[in-house]
């Protein structure tokens, strides 16, 4: 018996409205995306955290089927769960005792002095030298598009 249940995003509820048949698309160390139709679901062993359109296995579970992934494998979505077929075997993963987690965002509203202070927490994390993106003319001009449309400076 699980110790830690399976969680999973309440964007993908139900898992079969996206198609019954999908692709291994990418793997990395800690987690894997699966192209389901035309949806992009990440399957993840990261503790705390789960993507708008992602799944959390537990330790024991992703260490079993971690193994098997391969790009380009096939994965068939079943009512309660998703098979994944490999070379190197098949490995059935049931979602009826999973933890459905709601990742509605809801509005939030700021008073001015909120936004400035958050503003200045932001700007002292130097996110830009930590975020991977370039710093080209296109992302600083995708940053100033964000900026203006929250009412602070660049």
């Amino acid at each position: 018996m699980l110790t830690e249940k399976i969680k999973i995003s309440d964007y993908l509820d139900p898992l079969r409205r996206f198609g019954r048949n999908g692709r291994v698309h990418s793997v990395f160390d800690r987690s894997f995306n699966v192209m389901i139709g035309q949806q992009l679901v990440n399957i993840n062993n990261y503790h705390n955290y789960l993507t708008g359109f992602g799944i959390f296995l537990p330790d024991a579970l992703f260490e079993q089927v971690l193994p098997l992934i391969e790009v380009g494998n096939r994965v068939q979505v079943r009512e309660h769960g998703l098979t994944f077929y490999s070379t190197k075997g098949t490995f059935s993963l049931s979602l009826e005792e999973k933890e459905l987690v709601s990742l509605q965002v809801k509005e939030l509203s700021f008073t001015s002095a909120e936004l400035q202070l958050l503003k200045e927490i932001l700007l002292q994390q130097k996110l830009e030298t930590k975020i991977g993106l370039p710093e080209d003319e296109k992302t600083q001009a995708v940053f100033a598009a964000a900026c203006l449309r929250l009412g602070t400076n660049h």
